[in-house]
């Protein structure tokens, strides 16, 4: 993340198998896909610029937007087809378990312009050069398309503390008798701003957290390694793409699992398919560059503070309440 070299890359399952299906010769990870879930960190990261924080409350419930489609509306489900009212949803729940009502809600209060100000700003310049005005409330359930390297990229903004940089392949040039003509120099990777370092700690912070995701994904799923890790999954519709891109403070993974031809995988989602995938490429390049485990750090304008469990707001007496991570100016006065 802190010097964007790219230490391995891998384009299709069999170079030499040439059917649609795989089209090995293809490099996918250049591929325009929609992203699922996966998108759904950018539309978070925009209403913590915004404001929010991860113990903010975002209802869960049966929710109809107006659409311009031959139906006139729009009803957002989630992934198991139910609502989630048993339980104050907060957005560390909501994002960690990757339900889909409150991300659309959170995608209504930001608005299409930000998210796609907040995508380009991230690098992902396809959902960036879209018109506002040909997206709506589903664009925070990834069906605006991105390429793997470009949302790779985005993650490593994540975990670079909101610095992003641009993604490096060549390190050396030379001419015919070996002189160098061209060296990258890695000390100095000449990265910009893109988010703050708060931001970006928010982020970290709910896509870490182990015991949030129980609820959908259980205890020892792929997403967890021997360290402190940021992941997210992502799965569209009839399973034709799955991902899970995360990163710990020194690296930066994504993998997209799915068909060349955009045909139908059989009944595999991001935690199945993509997940173990990123798991194992996780553990073996942090052991191979002897990157240490660390945390996530936190900037100093990010404060715990107790709100009420129940309503995110300041607890009332005998209220259940949760601590969390605020940004300086966020934590609610009532």
């Amino acid at each position: 993340p802190e010097t964007g070299e790219i230490l391995a890359m891998n384009g299709s399952v069999n170079y030499n198998n040439t059917s649609r299906k795989v089209r090995g010769q293809y490099n996918s990870t250049l591929a325009l896909r929609q992203p699922g879930s996966s998108f759904k960190p950018v539309v978070y990261a925009t209403a913590f610029e915004m404001g929010w924080y991860p113990a903010m409350i975002v209802p869960d419930h049966k929710t109809i937007y107006p659409a311009k489609d031959k139906q006139g509306y729009y009803t957002p489900q989630n992934y198991d087809l139910h609502y989630h009212t048993g339980f104050p949803m907060t957005v560390r729940n909501a994002v960690a378990n990757s339900f889909n009502i409150p991300a659309v809600t959170t995608m209504e209060y930001v608005g299409v312009p930000n998210v796609l100000n907040m995508a380009g700003r991230l690098g992902l310049t396809a959902v960036a050069s879209r018109k506002p005005s040909s997206l709506g409330p589903s664009l925070a359930l990834g069906t605006a398309e991105v390429s793997l390297l470009d949302l790779t990229g985005a993650y490593a903004t994540f975990a670079n503390r909101g610095v992003r940089v641009q993604p490096v392949s060549i390190l050396e040039i030379t001419d015919g008798q070996g002189y160098p003509l061209y060296r990258y120099d890695p000390a100095n990777p000449h990265g910009k701003r893109a988010i703050g370092a708060d931001t970006a700690f928010l982020m970290s912070s709910v896509l870490s957290d182990k015991v949030s995701r129980y609820h959908e994904f259980g205890p020892n799923n792929p997403l967890e390694l021997d360290r402190p890790a940021a992941a997210k999954t992502g799965t569209t519709q009839s399973f034709r793409d799955n991902w899970t891109l995360g990163y710990t403070p020194y690296l930066t993974v994504g993998v997209w699992a799915g068909n060349s031809d955009n045909s139908m995988m059989n009944n595999v989602i991001g935690i199945t398919g993509a997940g173990p995938i990123w798991h194992d490429v996780m553990e073996y390049a942090s052991t191979h560059y002897h990157y240490p485990p660390d945390d996530f750090v936190k900037p100093d304008n990010v404060n715990a503070g107790t709100v009420s469990a129940l309503t995110g707001l300041l607890p009332h007496p005998g209220e259940p309440a949760v601590t969390d991570w605020f940004i300086d100016g966020t934590m609610p006065t009532m």
